[in-house]
């Protein structure tokens, strides 16, 4: 599999700070197609009178419908980049697409110890500080975990702007407090990879709002975190179905996407290892 080059500089700003942004690693081509993609499955899933869930509406996208989603993955800039960021024994998970119609509140989506992962994030309108934009943490991912929220207005990151001068910048006038939030502001084609346990949030943005997301997990050291693992996968599920109003027999990953893994050793592996931990059912 062709590699995504990381180089020692981004290496070195997503170990401290916990995100890298890519801007325009979609094409306008390849914008147009996941959103073209993701209606359909959105049409698929929500067909008829069903509506979403308290939150909005929620869609994997490793079937047939969404051929560029499932190749994702194994994509040589999302499997480079998250191997490059941790190694090739990194785990693809899952690809969606969420229509969100609340703030998000601060978060990890992942909490566990010793567990971490990375996603790669990408939304489908262009977002501000104002309306919607990821906002971070930056270095909240470093274990022990602190919960605690510096107070005051997010330091802006904007489209054009050299992001990792300014999180250098910040952490140089914020001495050894903690850093305050950064607000990542994207256009469409823009990709936010984050260690899935960065605090983050989103506020401010319109109801419907589509992102999608990548979703890598890095294999747990313990049979006690493989078994957080496990649980957690139980909770996102069940979360899922009442967030979203997720149909209880639409797959998660996609039978398509597991029978593609015959002869794929990469995708072989990530099989085994998602029926491990229950993702897989």
């Amino acid at each position: 599999m062709a590699a995504f080059t990381i180089t020692d500089e981004k290496k070195s700003f997503f170990d401290e700070f916990g995100f890298l942004v890519f801007r325009q690693l979609f094409s306008s081509d390849e914008v147009a197609t996941i959103q073209r993609e993701a209606q359909a499955t959105f049409d698929e899933i929500y067909a008829g009178e069903r509506e979403g869930g308290t939150h909005g509406r929620w869609v994997a996208l490793l079937g047939p419908s969404s051929p560029f989603h499932a190749s994702l993955l194994e994509d040589e800039r999302f499997y480079g980049i998250a191997s490059g960021l941790f190694d090739e024994s990194i785990i693809g998970q899952n690809v969606d697409m969420l229509e969100w119609n609340a703030n998000t509140g601060w978060h990890r989506d992942l909490d566990v110890p010793g567990n971490t992962g990375i996603k790669l994030i990408y939304y489908m309108e262009p977002l501000t500080a104002e309306t919607g934009s990821l906002r971070v943490i930056p270095g909240s991912h470093i274990e022990p975990h602190s919960n605690d929220i510096p107070e005051g207005d997010p330091v802006r990151i904007p489209s054009d702007g050299d992001y990792m001068a300014i999180i250098r910048d910040l952490e140089v006038r914020s001495g050894d407090a903690m850093l305050p939030p950064a607000a990542v502001e994207t256009n469409p084609g823009d990709v936010v990879a984050f260690a899935v346990p960065l605090l983050h949030a989103s506020f401010g943005g319109r109801r419907g709002r589509r992102f999608g997301a990548s979703l890598y997990w890095y294999p747990s050291v313990t049979a006690e975190q493989a078994e957080a693992r496990r649980r957690e996968a139980a909770i996102i599920q069940d979360n899922h179905r009442k967030m979203f109003n997720y149909p209880e027999d639409a797959p998660y990953c996609h039978p398509h996407w597991i029978a593609a893994a015959e002869g794929n050793p990469i995708r072989s592996r990530w099989v085994e290892c998602l029926r491990d931990l229950g993702w897989i059912r």
